[in-house]
């Protein structure tokens, strides 16, 4: 049966800030995933900017079709922007949200707890995964018709490979701060371009500098973590070549 639509209903509406009065809030109970949610309300011709938050999911993916465990106590959450740019640009947002989500996050580590950001998408917690981002879009001629940002993060609940923030975290009130950040940096972006959203990925980039293994469909390159380029692809240094690698899986030697 397909679930509807349903506004977000705000226990304490004094916690919506004017950052967020753009967006129309989508709540559920469950859903198979808030992207096929947030691309559903995209395709049905909506222009509105929107968010779509579930307490579970059914149905959650990562990069590649992977399966993402969406337990209840975490935060799935997707939005959709309408930009007109360059569909070749619409990668940038993966750089962008995880810059936001390092912001967002950063206040409620403890001193000794250490974030970092991994190529392409990925949070990591002293080197667990701790959060995830998948960037789905719709273009046309070329240019970007809709873009939907998927995010989950491991708040209550993670994998014994993963790692967790912390249970007693306010779903509402992280998701509003995420919100604002990514609508800060996407004011960013639009005015400067990515240059700025780029310096500060590389600033928390996990191994920078370091050896590390990318694995591609039919082999895997071992070097040096040199940086990304302006589109995003990170740059291998291997000897006295330099591999430029615009998909793949990271791996820490």
């Amino acid at each position: 049966m397909r679930l509807k639509w349903q506004p977000w209903h705000y226990s304490r509406p004094d916690t919506v800030t004017d950052q967020l009065s753009g967006f129309q809030l989508f709540h559920y109970d469950e859903v198979a995933s808030t992207n096929d949610a947030a691309k559903d309300y995209a395709a049905r011709g909506e222009t509105q900017p929107a968010v779509f938050i579930a307490d579970r999911q059914t149905g959650g993916r990562g990069r590649s079709g992977n399966s993402w465990e969406s337990p209840v106590g975490n935060l799935y959450m997707s939005c959709v922007l309408f930009r007109d740019m360059p569909a070749k640009n619409a990668g940038q947002y993966s750089f962008l949200t995880a810059v936001a989500l390092f912001d967002t996050i950063q206040p409620y580590l403890a001193n000794h707890q250490t974030l970092a950001l991994k190529w392409p998408n990925d949070l990591l917690l002293d080197d667990k995964k701790l959060a995830g981002i998948l960037l789905e879009s719709n273009v046309l001629d070329g240019r970007l018709n809709w873009l939907v940002i998927g995010v989950g993060i491991n708040l209550a609940y993670a994998p014994d490979y993963a790692a967790k923030l912390g249970d007693q975290i306010d779903r509402l009130k992280f998701a509003e701060t995420l919100l604002s950040n990514v609508s800060s940096l996407s004011q960013v972006i639009e005015r400067s371009g990515f240059k700025s959203i780029r310096k500060r990925w590389l600033g928390h980039a996990a191994r920078l500098g370091k050896n590390i293994q990318v694995r591609l469909p039919r082999e895997t390159l071992s070097g040096t973590f040199e940086t990304i380029d302006e589109d995003g692809c990170l740059i291998l240094k291997q000897d006295k070549k330099r591999q430029r690698i615009a998909s793949g899986d990271v791996f820490f030697e």
